[in-house]
């Protein structure tokens, strides 16, 4: 029978998303296998720190030896972590991490601990913003009303920014271009009406949602 985990706080939207029933299970199913393990394991330490303490020296385990002299190699690095030239370290915050995987850095390591401070809201907050940012959905809005989106880029691309939703794509070589804020703004508008008739596809190169195309015909008289 598996350790059933309850969760005597109150919890947050954010919490909502992390703690379910499927994550808090699987927790449950973990500390009932691996638990009474670790409790030896911890129990053992304290025994060894005894026996150091009361002046036994220190020595690798007998059991291992076979390990130690065997011919043996751990597995290689996954590609994703082949080139790490440039890392990022920073605390599980959205803004944070949005900036960390657009800035081009080889990779990000998100910290949980050093950089944060532990307290419950943050660390599931934290784990609720990595859930998004895998989904490719993490956003952020700063108290001065500043919006962000996670961009990240990607290989073989014919221009610098590609920004797709809903069915539109818009294609710049400047990501400081003020048409990529009017292109989020317009297709947050469109959102509704293309979830409703499940457009698919994406338009030809450099087209924009249907509201900035009117805003822009307007500007121009066209």
């Amino acid at each position: 029978m598996h350790q059933a985990i309850d969760i005597s706080g109150p919890i947050s939207t954010d919490g909502a998303k992390v703690l379910t029933r499927e994550a808090l299970g699987f927790v449950g199913e973990l500390e009932a296998q691996f638990g009474p393990v670790r409790t030896k394991l911890l129990e053992q330490r304290r025994q060894r720190d005894a026996e150091v303490a009361s002046g036994r020296a220190y020595a690798l385990l007998a059991e291992t030896e076979a390990v130690r002299r065997g011919d043996w190699k751990v597995a290689p690095a996954p590609a994703d972590l082949d080139r790490r030239h440039v890392e990022i370290t920073g605390p599980v915050e959205p803004k944070m991490i949005i900036n960390a995987l657009g800035s081009g850095a080889d990779a990000f390591m998100a910290d949980f601990e050093d950089s944060l401070s532990p307290t419950w809201d943050n660390v599931v907050g934290g784990q609720a913003a990595l859930i998004e940012a895998t989904r490719r959905t993490l956003t952020y809005r700063s108290p001065e009303g500043k919006e962000y989106a996670l961009m990240s880029p990607m290989e073989n691309l014919d221009t610098t920014v590609s920004v797709q939703a809903w069915g539109f794509q818009l294609k710049v070589d400047d990501p400081a271009d003020k048409r990529i804020d009017e292109f989020i703004k317009a297709t947050r508008k469109n959102a509704g009406v293309e979830a409703a008739s499940c457009s698919g596809g994406i338009t030809e190169t450099g087209t924009t949602p249907r509201d900035l195309q009117q805003t822009q015909q307007q500007q121009t008289g066209g």
